[in-house]
């Protein structure tokens, strides 16, 4: 599933990449510090440098936290609503967290999750019947790996399925391309276009 890893690896490098432009921009506090460069990622209540943090639901928090608590000061600065969210994009994320919360589902072909392995490959077993059912149903032709004993019965059979688990590949190829419009976005508007800098506390924190 190299398309799968990609990404999921570019929608965890989007969301650090618009966290550390709205960090940067805003001067918020780094956790529980005064502002640096870097920031840092609230999770299970101790501060973690981003850059320590692979978790898709735990970046997304964490910007939705910042655009929410600094909606006031994004307004002074940029065009656009950055508050709010496609409703769909919750749950693509959530989806895409439960799927791969560590990110190594779709880096590595065996992981910890049996099932999840199974479901991933393109190469799935199913019987005889089964492959004729899919066939029937696409009218298109199959790819199909049969292994016979010595009087040409049928032992086991595999299939090959184009695209296994099509809702999440859905879902993470939206999120990427989303992310990827609203990461150009924050560039365009927090970045290169520079208005009056809001007057931000540096003592509030980022839940």
């Amino acid at each position: 599933m190299p398309f799968n890893f990609l990404y999921r690896h570019s929608i965890e490098l989007f969301l650090k990449g618009i966290i550390i432009i709205l960090h940067r921009r805003l001067q918020l506090p780094s956790g529980d510090a005064t502002h640096e460069r870097n920031p840092r990622i609230l999770i299970s209540g101790k501060w973690k440098e981003i850059y320590q943090v692979h978790g898709i639901g735990e970046l997304y928090n964490s910007f939705k936290s910042i655009v929410t608590t600094y909606s006031l000061d994004l307004k002074q600065i940029a065009d656009t609503d950055w508050a709010t969210t496609p409703n769909e994009l919750d749950e693509w994320i959530y989806n895409i967290d439960e799927a791969d919360r560590s990110s190594t589902f779709f880096r590595y072909p065996v992981t910890k999750n049996l099932i999840g392995d199974i479901k991933k490959s393109s190469i799935q077993e199913a019987t005889p019947e089964e492959v004729l059912a899919s066939h029937k149903a696409n009218s298109k032709p199959v790819k199909v790996l049969m292994v016979v004993d010595d009087n040409d019965s049928v032992i086991n059979t595999h299939q090959f399925i184009n695209e296994p688990m099509s809702d999440l590949s859905f879902a993470l190829k939206n999120t990427a391309d989303l992310l990827s419009g609203a990461h150009f976005g924050l560039m365009a508007e927090l970045v290169y276009s520079q208005k009056t800098k809001p007057n931000t506390s540096l003592d509030r924190t980022i839940l």
